[in-house]
């Protein structure tokens, strides 16, 4: 008899466990069909008008912008926001100058590529400097008499 008894109160037990777990699930479905975020009023859009205003003074730092729109909007409006637009529309004038890339100098050679190996370019500037001096020793010669030239130029 000992044995029902304890096989009858797991099984309660049991059945209690999953009552709750039902019971909290019920509960937070509840809490999140009933509780929306608000809608935002149908004032002035901040982004719109961090881009009007970047519009308008381009030059004007991100602070300042945040200063005229927090006054414009009766709201605080804060530098991150006004990077963000910046970055979104492309605004940023060093970013555009870095990802300029510096090409080699006439007559420096080109370095090499990332992955350890020559660049293509240079092993067609090669291919053709051979075919032009006539042979790989024309070509040595040719190097040769340009490194000389270089040393007596002091380059």
């Amino acid at each position: 008899m000992i044995k029902i008894s304890k096989q009858r109160n797991f099984a309660a037990f049991e059945l209690y466990k999953l009552v709750l777990y039902f019971h909290k699930r019920a509960s937070q479905e509840f809490q999140r069909s009933h509780h929306m975020a608000k809608k935002r009023g149908s004032g002035p859009n901040k982004s719109q008008t961090i881009r009007d205003l970047l519009a308008k003074t381009p030059d004007a730092s991100a602070n300042e912008i945040a200063a005229a729109a927090s006054k414009q909007l009766g709201e605080e409006v804060k530098p991150g926001l006004v990077y963000s637009i910046k970055s979104a529309q492309g605004g940023s004038k060093k970013k555009a100058a870095k990802k300029k890339t510096a090409k080699p100098a006439v007559g420096q050679a080109p370095s090499p590529s990332s992955n350890g190996g020559v660049d293509l370019n240079l092993i067609k500037e090669a291919a053709a400097l051979l075919s032009h001096a006539g042979g790989p020793q024309a070509a040595q010669a040719a190097l040769a008499a340009a490194t000389e030239i270089s040393k007596v130029l002091g380059k």
